[in-house]
């Protein structure tokens, strides 16, 4: 078994958003955005993994 890591972005700005839409049954650490799958795969064997989000802001902000 291994673990695959990878992460969504923070917003830190008011008013900017993050919402998770599909994270393929990962661990999701709320603080960092850090996403988590153990996996166990048999010799030659590939899995694919993708996972959404989005990000929601007023069209008149500036996004940093």
């Amino acid at each position: 078994m291994f673990q695959l890591s990878n992460q969504i972005p923070i917003s830190k700005q008011k008013g900017v958003t993050v919402k998770s839409i599909d994270l393929d049954h990962a661990e999701l650490d709320e603080t960092t955005g850090l996403l988590t799958w153990n996996l166990q795969l048999k010799p030659g064997e590939t899995k694919i993994i993708s996972f959404t989000y989005k990000v929601e802001y007023n069209k008149d902000m500036d996004v940093l």
